[in-house]
């Protein structure tokens, strides 16, 4: 069986094509977490995630749906959208405080401060350090220096604040950036 193409549906397909084409060789623009508008965080982030996220909550103890879990993977920022490492299931460990508790970060992936919502503590020296994600600077939870050897670090996440994917798995995003 022959099909009979028009020339003006042959040109119309090969300008299409080449479109596609030069489409695909545009650079992504950066996306900066850091200077996302409120807007935006309420736009992407559920409930809980925004309340402990973006606004400093914490979760209430024995809550958070990653606290009892040890399953090896990597677990990731949520605000970021799923797809920012922050630790890593041999770092997790039980302690029983209500948590999840991790022994250490991956490098570079989170900062570490003074809670700024801890001052009167912290002007006797026993203020809280608050952990935000070095990519987004959203709360993650606190550092506590009553940790497993050998870092002797509890890094006391809010479930909230991770998305967790299985060992040998790729991260999936939970939502699009859209560049403008």
């Amino acid at each position: 069986m022959r099909f009979k193409i028009s020339t003006t549906l042959l040109i119309s397909f090969i300008t299409m094509n080449v479109s596609l084409s030069t489409a695909e060789e545009i650079k992504p623009i950066a996306f900066d977490y850091k200077k996302q508008s409120t807007e935006f965080w309420n736009s992407v982030l559920a409930g809980e995630t925004y309340e402990v996220c973006r606004n400093a909550g914490t979760e209430p103890p024995g809550s958070g749906k990653l606290n009892n879990f040890y399953d090896e993977g990597i677990y990731y920022c949520s605000c970021c959208g799923g797809d920012f490492p922050l630790y890593t299931s041999n770092t997790k460990f039980d302690s029983k405080k209500g948590w999840p508790s991790f022994s250490a970060s991956l490098p570079g992936a989170v900062i570490e401060r003074p809670d700024p919502t801890d001052q009167i503590k912290g002007l006797v020296g026993m203020g809280k350090t608050e952990i935000l994600c070095s990519r987004c600077e959203s709360h993650l939870g606190h550092v506590f220096n009553d940790g497993p050897k050998p870092t002797g670090k509890r890094y006391s996440i809010n479930s909230a604040a991770l998305t967790f994917v299985p060992k040998g798995q790729q991260p999936k995003r939970s939502y699009e950036i859209i560049r403008k």
